[in-house]
């Protein structure tokens, strides 16, 4: 791609900040009443961003701009990262093994932020329907240290008891002597012990919608 002038890439730049705020992109005369410039101007602009193959142009609508490549140095980069779903937490320290890691899925800021370390469980039961998270759904977790210093009261936890047989997904409570592992729903009884491990703290749901044919 051969270089931009600089009134190339103003034009640009104000074509993708348009689109940006607005939802839709500006008119060749919104373009034209911000520069000062003639339509015919605008239009060479036009032209040469596309020949230079950052902008795509529909004909035959007023609105037709789109940037192919946002060329703004302020514009921010979205944190990506890529997150293990796990089957268990009964693997202890290797909890991301190859028989342990179903598959993998990609999350990108709000769900996720440079920063932290994340696995995905998907819930088995109904214990938490009175939070709106059922069965299916895939549960985003930050991993903790086993001291679970960063999980506060009532938090959504991915906790194992110690030597137990199965991986939790509960409220966490603290108590004087022991940990209350609690659903939402009554119909499951709260898990107390003094050996929990928490892998994780709730830091998003992600729900794929059933279609039914």
């Amino acid at each position: 791609m051969k270089n931009l002038t600089d009134r190339q890439k103003e034009v640009l730049d104000f074509i993708a900040q348009f689109t940006e705020e607005n939802v839709f992109p500006p008119t060749v005369r919104e373009i034209g009443e911000h520069f000062q410039i003639s339509l015919r101007a605008v239009q060479d602009h036009i032209a040469a961003l596309q020949k230079k193959g950052v902008l795509a142009v529909t004909q035959k609508h007023s609105r037709s701009l789109r940037v192919l490549k946002d060329m703004r140095s302020d514009k921010k980069q979205l944190f990506t990262t890529t997150i293990p779903v796990v089957k268990s937490l009964l693997a202890g320290k290797k909890l991301f093994t190859a028989n342990n890691v179903g598959y993998y899925i990609t999350l990108s800021e709000p769900f996720v932020s440079s920063g932290n370390s994340y696995f995905c469980m998907i819930v088995q039961d109904q214990s938490l329907t009175g939070s709106g998270i059922y069965p299916g759904d895939c549960l985003v977790f930050v991993q903790t240290d086993a001291s679970a210093s960063e999980v506060a009261d009532g938090d959504v936890v991915a906790a194992v008891i110690e030597g137990g047989a199965d991986s939790l997904i509960r409220r966490y409570f603290k108590e004087e002597a022991r940990i209350c592992l609690k659903g939402d729903n009554p119909k499951f009884k709260p898990v107390y012990s003094q050996d929990v491990r928490v892998a994780g703290k709730l830091s998003a749901v992600l729900r794929t919608a059933v279609v039914k044919k």
